[in-house]
């Protein structure tokens, strides 16, 4: 573009000149002129149509990573986890929360904890009408806290012992509901609510499921 203008300006000192000399050879320049102006259009508006695509594709949706959805969850999404909450084939539901003391299984026989623990009894559907669900148990991948950030760490039956109810992993298949239990320490005695946070990957999903849980709905069993 910078010589399209140079030719331009010389075409019209050319032009000048061969009409001070009457008009002789007055083609030459005109031509030239010509040529050089339309360079400079062609020039002009390649340059903005690069500009105008560039621009474009910066800002097009398509290339813009989409928003993770987890990462921007406010406390308000925490669900009531005795109502349920459903992703995909998946139907999670909390059948009963309640603190004492834990069944446990051992090759002496059953018995039960000497200290109490906070239990929740979780179920998980398939509502799928042709699709299994493979469950992998949240015996040791649910966190569970509550509104003051306390944070409660999972029951640990001891060598040889397990948790009677709770499950390793199980094939759900379709129209079927399996039962699990969880056992973590009992929550602080201010604290109003406890919050379930349950890995998607679990049954297959993705993301967590956060569930919250009222202390006047725990049970007294």
């Amino acid at each position: 573009m910078p010589l399209s203008a140079l030719g331009a300006l010389l075409a019209t000192v050319g032009l000048w000149l061969s009409l001070l000399r009457g008009g002789a050879r007055i083609g030459f320049p005109i031509a030239g002129g010509a040529t050089c102006l339309l360079a400079l259009a062609v020039g002009w508006t390649s340059t903005h149509a690069v500009i105008d695509m560039l621009t474009r594709d910066r800002t097009s949706p398509t290339n813009q990573k989409p928003l993770d959805p987890t990462a921007t969850q406010h406390e308000d999404a925490w669900i009531d986890g005795f109502a349920g909450v459903k992703q995909g084939d998946a139907s999670i539901r909390i059948l009963n929360a309640h603190v004492g003391k834990v069944p446990l299984a051992s090759y002496r026989g059953n018995g039960t904890s000497r200290h109490e623990f906070f239990v929740v009894q979780i179920q998980i559907a398939n509502t799928s009408g042709s699709r299994k669900i493979d469950y992998s148990s949240w015996a040791h991948d649910a966190d569970l806290s509550d509104e003051f950030g306390n944070t409660y760490r999972y029951m640990d039956p001891g060598y040889g012992t397990s948790i009677d109810g709770q499950l390793s992993g199980e094939a759900i298949y379709p129209g079927q509901s399996v039962e699990d239990l969880l056992a973590y320490e009992p929550p602080v005695a201010t604290a109003t609510e406890v919050r379930l946070e349950l890995p998607a990957k679990n049954f297959g999903g993705t993301g967590k499921l956060r569930l919250k849980l009222p202390r006047d709905r725990f049970s007294d069993r």
